[in-house]
């Protein structure tokens, strides 16, 4: 199964896979609006950053008693998170799509930005809760991404 998925993809996400907002760039793009190129990285492309964080001890803290506690536990995730890196199959997966995509849209800036489907309930959403990050250059891309996955 694909965990990227380019604006103008044939095989359209699961919303829990790609979050609304980038399932209605997908969708308007192929509804032939005016949709600047993009590519989504899917819940699953994550899959093993989850799972390292997962792992860390400081995970079931995430339950504690008092917020003083939750905030502690969420800072130490969040600096755990900071020092993950892309696996071989993750950097495989978005060379993919990333490099077509580079080459296709004159080497420009990008931005990169979180789309999860936890942002979109069915009675509320927590729209721009992740960090966006403004002209990344290819070179830049994994750091970028990173930055948005660590501002949950």
């Amino acid at each position: 199964m694909s965990t990227t998925f380019p604006f103008n993809t044939e095989q359209l996400p699961l919303l829990d896979q790609a979050g609304g907002k980038a399932l209605s760039l997908i969708e308007m793009t192929r509804a032939g609006m005016p949709v600047p190129p993009g590519f989504v990285l899917a819940v699953d492309f994550f899959a093993p950053w989850l799972d390292a964080l997962k792992r860390s001890p400081h995970w079931s803290d995430l339950k504690p008693d008092s917020a003083n506690e939750l905030g502690a536990a969420t800072r130490a995730i969040q600096t755990l998170a900071r020092t993950l890196t892309f696996t071989a199959e993750q950097k495989a997966e978005l060379d993919q799509v990333l490099v077509p995509f580079h080459q296709a849209n004159h080497r420009r800036l990008y931005a990169v930005r979180s789309s999860a489907p936890e942002e979109d309930l069915e009675g509320a959403s927590f729209a721009g809760g992740y960090e966006t990050t403004l002209g990344v250059t290819v070179d830049g891309i994994e750091a970028a991404i990173l930055h948005s996955f660590v501002s949950s």
